[in-house]
């Protein structure tokens, strides 16, 4: 009896997910910031959010960011992806089926930064769109009416 239970420990062990996928999940969330606050980041040229935001990627693939403010320098980043070492989990513990779980659910990856800040740099003055007036423009010159 004791060698059975054994044996299905040993067989559960075996058959967990991957330890990646336990401990990281699929999904790695990135903050992101400006300055200054409120520019539009356009990620893999689909998703729009405006910062500070934190977003949810997917840790299997390169995610790129585009940061755009008016009367500023759009500004670029990208994110990588690399193994992460929670795979070594899979040799210690996991096995061959955790390194396959981990592996065809993206896990098995991280990206190379929890949080991204950009500094947004101030186009030229002669490359700024003109700011609309606040202020409605009067006539200050007088003409002088002869008697």
């Amino acid at each position: 009896m004791k060698a059975f239970v054994c044996a299905i420990v040993v067989l559960v062990w075996v058959l967990s997910a991957g330890c990646a996928t336990v401990v990281q999940g699929r999904k790695q969330s990135i903050g992101l910031s400006s300055n200054p606050p409120g520019a539009v980041v356009l990620i893999d040229g689909h998703t729009r959010v405006i910062t500070p935001a934190t977003v949810d990627l997917d840790r299997d693939r390169n995610h790129t960011f585009l940061f755009q403010k008016e009367g500023y320098e759009d500004a670029s980043f990208t994110v990588t992806s690399s193994t992460s070492g929670w795979v070594l989990g899979n040799v210690l513990a996991g096995g061959i089926i955790g390194g396959i779980v981990d592996l065809s659910t993206g896990a098995a990856r991280k990206l190379s930064q929890d949080s991204i800040h950009v500094t947004l740099t101030p186009l030229p003055k002669h490359d700024r769109p003109p700011l609309p007036s606040t202020a409605q423009e009067t006539d200050t010159s007088s003409s002088a009416i002869s008697p």
